[in-house]
């Protein structure tokens, strides 16, 4: 991700509404990267969401896959968790 500032952590989450995967410590780009020369980051299995989060929350908070995620306090017509 071109303009991205600060390193991340990517929950990647599937149709069951649980994290089926996890990428840790994705490093901000540097600002003379190029669009071609950046990571492409997917994860191992289709997912309906990803969530991004500030580097090192996961470990943090204890997040790890298998976890079940809910939204709230949002419109709900468009989601499914």
């Amino acid at each position: 991700m071109k303009k991205m500032l600060v390193p991340l952590d990517l929950l990647w989450i599937g149709t069951d509404c649980k994290i089926v995967d996890l990428t840790l410590d994705v490093p901000a780009p540097e600002k003379s990267s190029s669009p071609s020369t950046l990571p492409l980051y997917t994860p191992s299995r289709p997912v309906i969401y990803v969530l991004e989060i500030n580097a090192g929350e996961t470990r943090d908070h204890g997040i790890s896959t298998g976890d079940e995620v809910s939204f709230s306090g949002m419109d709900r017509s468009w989601q499914s968790c």
